[in-house]
């Protein structure tokens, strides 16, 4: 064809195909460029091309190399994108800068951090312009650092100040930016935000420093082990104990290391007995400390467990090394007090012993002293009583009488003494019975009524007729004997005028009433100094008066012991020109109903009487070894018409007894061969007088004395010396309710 074609029309046909087929070529190329139409499409517009032109030969080959270079700038814009596509979608802030440290890129969360809106708005820009200038300064000096090292700093944590003034802490690496050939053009770097973790971190330090500054402020050791016993953390207490510069040298070491074998030994023995247990341990214990000095130790350990596993031990230990020394101390004090103790309880035991035998000697020199005294008063009160029954001479028995008084006197002195003994020895045992003040006090006026009558006084009562007849309980005798002891005083003491004895109700309770007794007298007056001393045993209002009035000076001790031992008080009050008040105040037990009183004998002549006339030729056993008691009783029982048997000892009484019946037997307690005890209680095992009633009629006047006798089988104690009128009033009494 190109033979054919010549001159111009070659030229123009070169012409026309080189610019048909450069107009196909770019037409298509144009095409493929805007992603009409498919490589293969292209491919056969340039075969065409060629075919139509191959002057375009030329041209398709550069249109080639041009479409190759197309084809290398896309891909390579396809990468850009891609890698631009990364870097906007990491969960990591990415940044690069020039050598000045002006922003060339980041991604956008970096920018958003920055307080911008896009990565545009970094570029050109340094960190004096960011939301962190504060840091700037900072991030420059550490962004040259990298870029003059040329060495990456990878992984470091630090602060950020945000825009909005927030705090926040960030975990950064920086890498030297370099060109094709090598040369440090900036730097590019990542971080990300650990602020939350960071925060937690945080807090788990201040929660750790807390528990640390917790376990350092205990006042003890702390510290925990593992199921070997090896320490995984102590509080500074143990370090200071064992001399250890930090809690770092002892962790991870175990007892071995810190303490001797013989105590190691123990510590190990006790974790293990807490771990095998899993219960707490307690002990006192021996430490030696980090200067070799030995201390005592109160330890706590226990086991730790965590979900259910065992993890260790944790121990506490408080130092009591003092407590110990002192405890020691005490120890040492106790055991020299014990045996100083032992030593006085020895001599207290020697010396009680001493004092109780000197108190048997004195309580049996008493006895014997009562029965010595009360004897021979027998006999003398006895003798005058028979020679006053039987005297007609009206002198003779005025005399007989005055001898009675003084006998009487010498009696009452005799039984003051032996009370006041009594209640000094502790062996006063006070009753309770059914008792009627109304009883007691009816008794007192008619045996103190003469004597005020004799001196010119009155003797006036002034009580409540409720209280008189309220039924009360306690002790009759001895509650007679105080107002006996006031009402003879103010007798004895009053030279004109009256005395009164009143008694009210002061107070109740369900089971007892408080009842307030005085006597009142027109008398002498009694100084305060006096009345501080009054009721001390053997002491008066004046110990001159002891002279002018007579008296042991007794009465008051006693009467003041018995209001105590009833359970009250006493006292006085005295005023000058007007007299003196002894009062005393004593609880008197309540009884659920009245017991008629026994109705009066209306004089003891009528027991007399009846004697003589219903018991006449009545048969008596009478045991006495003392003639002239023996002489006394029997001329009173004779003179009520009684035959009287009289044995000389207890073995001549059971005889009589297993001979003859009697209506009754009097029974000495002291006789030779057999004494008063014995035979009454072989009497009553076996005679004819099994049931008889034996009444023991006895110098022995102590109240252990009337039990002895009633625990022997007896029925009643008449103490010697007798008064004829309680004797026949006994007699009837027992005479009366005799068993057939």
């Amino acid at each position: 064809m190109l033979l054919r074609l010549h001159g111009w029309r070659l030229w123009i046909s070169v012409s026309l195909g080189t610019v048909v087929s450069a107009i196909l070529i770019v037409s298509v190329m144009s095409l493929f460029l805007k992603g009409e139409v498919t490589w293969d499409y292209v491919l056969t517009g340039f075969v065409t091309a060629c075919i139509v032109a191959p002057p375009s030969l030329g041209l398709l080959s550069y249109l080639l190399g041009e479409l190759a270079r197309v084809e290398s700038s896309a891909a390579l814009q396809e990468s850009r994108n891609l890698l631009q596509s990364i870097i906007d979608n990491a969960p990591i802030r990415v940044f690069w800068k020039d050598r000045a440290c002006r922003y060339l890129g980041c991604n956008p969360v970096f920018a958003h951090d920055a307080g911008q809106q896009t990565p545009a708005d970094l570029l050109g820009r340094d960190d004096f312009a960011m939301g962190w200038a504060e840091q700037a300064e900072f991030y420059r000096a550490d962004d040259q650092q990298v870029m003059e090292s040329g060495q990456a700093r990878m992984n470091y944590e630090e602060p950020q100040t945000t825009p909005d003034g927030r705090t926040i802490w960030l975990r950064t690496s920086k890498v030297p930016l370099r060109d094709a050939s090598g040369q440090v053009i900036g730097v590019l770097g990542i971080y990300d935000d650990i602020t939350e973790r960071k925060n937690a971190e945080l807090a788990l330090q201040q929660r750790d420093r807390y528990q640390r500054a917790l376990l350092d402020n205990f006042p003890f050791a702390v510290w925990l082990k593992d199921t070997e016993s090896r320490f995984l953390a102590v509080n500074s207490q143990f370090v200071t104990l064992f001399g250890a510069r930090s809690a770092n040298d002892l962790v991870g070491k175990n007892d071995y290391d810190i303490a001797p074998v013989e105590l190691a030994e123990g510590y190990r023995a006790d974790d293990r007995t807490v771990l095998a247990s899993g219960q707490a341990k307690h002990v006192e214990e021996e430490i030696i400390d980090g200067n070799g000095v030995r201390k005592w130790f109160e330890t706590y350990k226990s086991p730790v467990e965590l979900d259910g596993k065992l993890l260790g031990t944790v121990g506490f230990a408080r130092d009591i090394t003092e407590r110990k020394q002192i405890e020691q101390e005490l120890k040492r004090h106790r055991d020299h007090l014990e045996e100083e103790v032992l030593e006085r309880t020895v001599e207290l035991t020697e010396a009680k012993v001493a004092a109780e035998a000197a108190n048997r000697a004195k309580s049996v020199f008493l006895a014997n002293m009562s029965h010595e005294l009360r004897t021979p008063m027998n006999g003398v009160m006895g003798m005058i009583e028979l020679a006053k029954r039987r005297m007609i001479d009206p002198n003779g028995r005025d005399l007989l009488a005055k001898a009675k008084h003084s006998a009487e006197r010498l009696l009452g002195v005799l039984n003051d003494i032996l009370d006041i003994s009594k209640i000094e020895a502790e062996r006063m045992v006070l009753e309770t019975v059914p008792l009627q003040i109304s009883a007691v006090v009816d008794h007192l006026t008619s045996t103190l009524g003469h004597k005020a009558t004799a001196k010119g006084l009155r003797l006036a009562t002034d009580l409540p007729a409720d209280l008189m007849r309220q039924p009360l309980k306690g002790d009759p005798l001895r509650l007679g004997q105080i107002l006996f002891n006031l009402v003879g005083n103010a007798i004895k003491f009053t030279q004109q005028g009256e005395v009164i004895l009143r008694a009210r109700s002061v107070g109740e309770t369900s089971e007892a009433l408080q009842v307030r007794f005085e006597v009142s007298d027109t008398g002498i007056c009694i100084s305060a100094e006096a009345q501080s001393r009054l009721f001390q045993s053997f002491e008066q209002a004046d110990n001159s008066m002891t002279r002018k009035y007579g008296g042991t000076g007794l009465g008051l001790a006693i009467s003041k012991r018995l209001v105590e031992l009833m359970g009250g008080e006493i006292g006085v009050v005295s005023t000058p020109g007007q007299g003196s008040t002894f009062w005393f105040v004593v609880p008197l037990g309540k009884r659920a109903q009245t017991i008629a009183a026994p109705a009066p004998t209306s004089a003891t002549l009528k027991a007399e009487q009846r004697l003589q006339t219903e018991y006449a030729g009545a048969r008596v056993l009478f045991a006495e070894d003392e003639p002239i008691s023996q002489e006394v009783l029997r001329g009173l029982l004779e003179d009520v018409n009684l035959v009287v048997d009289i044995a000389e000892d207890g073995q001549q009484a059971l005889a009589l007894a297993r001979q003859n019946r009697y209506v009754l037997i009097l029974m000495d307690m002291q006789m030779p061969v057999l004494n008063g005890v014995e035979a009454a209680q072989a009497i009553r095992a076996e005679s004819l007088n099994k049931i008889t009633p034996t009444l023991a009629m006895t110098a022995n006047a102590f109240d252990e004395d009337r039990e002895v006798c009633l625990a022997a089988g007896m029925n009643e104690h008449i103490a010697k010396p007798v008064d004829p009128d309680k004797l026949y009033e006994t007699l009837i009494e027992w005479l009366d309710n005799r068993g057939d």
